[in-house]
This record gives structure tokens, C-alpha cells and sequence, in this order.
């Protein structure tokens, strides 16, 4: 699955390859949520803040679950704390 690959490369610091595995992941399923959460850790830690956030954005509206939404409301007030 592209997701896990995604992970697996953006764990190494493959930029580039995650970003190719994220893009897979949403062209493969784009109503699921975790690879545009996947997209807000990799821009973030490019520092792409509003990137990221826009990511997660997308993330919270796809997400179904409410542990899913708690998660990535987790991640935007983390990002929020980051960019102030």
C-alpha cells in the first residue's frame, strides 16, 4: 500500500519519495484521510506551515471517526503552537 510506503521513506528522510507515495496514496483513494495527514508531518518538517495545515484541513474533512478528527485536531493546535 502506497501509505505505508510513504511512511516507511518519510522515516528514512526521503522527501521526495514519500511525497511520490503520498501523491499515489490520494490518486489511489482520495476520500481517505491519513495521506493528507502524512502530507501535513512532511510539509511541516520542510517548515511549510500553512501548507500543512491546509493538509490537515483536508485530512479533518475526509476523516470519519471521531478518534481520526481528534487526532488531526491534535496535529493543527500542535502546528498552530509551531507557527507562533
Amino acid at each position: 500500500m502506497n501509505i505505508n510506503l510513504a511512511r516507511a521513506l518519510f522515516e528514512v528522510g526521503d522527501i521526495e519519495g514519500a511525497s511520490e507515495a503520498i501523491d499515489a496514496a490520494v490518486e489511489a483513494n482520495p476520500d481517505w484521510y491519513q495521506p493528507y495527514a502524512l502530507r501535513a508531518a512532511l510539509l511541516a518538517q520542510q517548515g511549510d506551515i500553512a501548507s500543512a495545515r491546509e493538509a490537515l484541513r483536508q485530512a479533518l474533512e475526509l476523516a470519519k471517526e471521531p478518534e481520526q478528527r481528534a487526532e488531526i485536531q491534535e496535529q493543527l493546535q500542535n502546528l498552530r503552537q509551531t507557527d507562533s
